[in-house]
């Protein structure tokens, strides 16, 4: 007996309270009873309106059929199934491999060893090349870029900062003290938190629309901060994790440094109890913001195997934790660099050791492993793949491997080029030079 398929429509709203688009894409395939239930429009707009309560969607209208779009959209992403998969090698005229790449907001930013750094515009087209003469060699800079600019930044006794407007291509450049540093990007700021000697953190903020740099606060047990970069807020949470429950206090700044409001609440563990001792992070790649919800993943064992996310949603100010119990042991997220946070929820990521894509969806815990697939003109990296144990003779360099992305695409760059996953249905685009994706042939 269907039970779901004789349940009245006020009923089927109550189920549908419980499922996300994912689930309703899922639902659609069981058979054509259910495929008809959970197409309809009463069905379809209401999932949607539950969703658009969490989730910022641009440029779609409430209609079941964009609807629909977006409902594939996070399965595909969930599934590892993108709409389109292209291939993009790098420019002929340069034979060596990058030195690192960057990824947001439809550009794609890389640099090599030289003192140039290019940025492609997924949605044009366009190849945008920066020239940095006063930076030397910038083989040790670290990059980070968004819809409007680019920045450079390295120092060993210092944090030496250089702004590149994409736009209009002015040149900034800034120095904060301490090069112990989490330095993130969010559209026209660049927030910079530094430290000498724990627990005592500075956050420095440079505006890059008026060229101003200002230390806002110095705080103590720093852990999680978010910037809205709209509104010029800085939310920061102290966190005391000798007690039980764990002491919490979020403090609300202007980028001037004035106070907006405080407050004091317990963070419940659950069954669980955080050492303090093993509690790390890792700088580079450690806290992710999507729209208005900021992820910092922290590390909660010596071996780097367990992790923990705190998880702060500006939109309804509230800050929760979220214990990643699956990953061990097929994800080691000690290797920091090869995990890619698309979502709040779910995260990419490149196993070295079995090469493999492994997709973690924290939401339900769970994990699903995938080939990954050599498109026919990643030459570099094929002999990695065939032999991942060569003789100590080899002449062969170590491959180059490097996950970025967003909700809408992921990327996988190689010593040959990179793999593009299209999963947003209207962010498809052919460009020049891009190839859709053949697989290599098994020889």
């Amino acid at each position: 007996m269907d039970i779901v398929g004789s349940l009245p429509p006020e009923l089927l709203i109550q189920v549908v309270e419980y499922l996300d688009p994912a689930d309703i894409v899922r639902a659609q395939g069981v058979s054509k009873r259910w495929r008809s239930i959970f197409s309809s429009n009463t069905i379809i707009t209401f999932a949607l309106r539950q969703t658009l309560g969490f989730l910022s969607i641009k440029g779609m209208n409430v209609s079941a059929s964009d609807a629909m779009k977006y409902f594939r959209w996070q399965y595909g992403l969930q599934c590892g199934r993108p709409v389109r998969k292209s291939f993009l090698s790098w420019p002929s005229d340069l034979a060596e491999r990058p030195a690192e790449v960057c990824y947001s907001s439809a550009r794609l930013c890389y640099r090599f060893h030289t003192n140039n750094v290019q940025i492609l515009d997924l949605r044009t087209g366009k190849i945008s090349i920066w020239t940095e003469e006063d930076a030397g060699d910038i083989a040790d800079w670290e990059i980070r870029v968004s819809d409007s600019f680019v920045v450079l930044l390295t120092g060993s006794t210092k944090r030496y900062l250089i702004a590149w407007d994409i736009h209009t291509s002015e040149r900034y450049e800034a120095v904060v003290p301490y090069y112990r540093h989490d330095t993130s990007l969010v559209k026209d700021k660049v927030i910079s938190v530094g430290y000498e000697a724990a627990p005592l953190y500075r956050i420095y903020i440079w505006d890059l629309s008026s060229n101003w740099m200002r230390e806002v606060t110095s705080l103590a047990n720093l852990w999680l901060w978010h910037v809205d970069a709209d509104e010029n807020i800085l939310v920061t949470f102290q966190i005391d994790w000798d007690t039980e429950p764990a002491k919490v206090q979020q403090t609300k700044w202007t980028f001037t440094g004035s106070l907006l409001n405080r407050k004091h609440f317990c963070l419940p563990l659950p069954g669980r109890r955080v050492d303090k001792k093993n509690l790390k992070t890792f700088l580079k790649f450690s806290s992710h913001t999507h729209d208005h919800v900021t992820v910092r993943r922290l590390v909660t064992d010596r071996d780097g195997n367990n992790t923990v996310d705190l998880m702060y949603d500006y939109a309804v100010d509230k800050l929760s934790v979220r214990w990643n119990d699956c990953i061990q042991p097929s994800i080691d997220y000690s290797a920091s660099l090869f995990y890619s946070l698309l979502t709040p929820h779910m995260a990419y990521n490149w196993n070295w050791r079995q090469r493999r894509l492994e997709l973690f969806n924290a939401k339900d815990q769970t994990t699903s492993m995938h080939s990954y697939i050599l498109h026919h003109r990643e030459d570099r990296v094929r002999w990695w793949f065939e032999d991942p144990y060569p003789s100590d003779e080899a002449d062969d360099e170590e491959p180059f491997f490097l996950p970025f992305g967003d909700r809408e695409v992921f990327g996988m760059a190689s010593s040959d080029g990179v793999q593009f996953w299209f999963f947003n249905p209207n962010f498809a685009p052919d460009l020049p030079g891009m190839k859709p994706f053949r697989a290599m042939e098994e020889s």
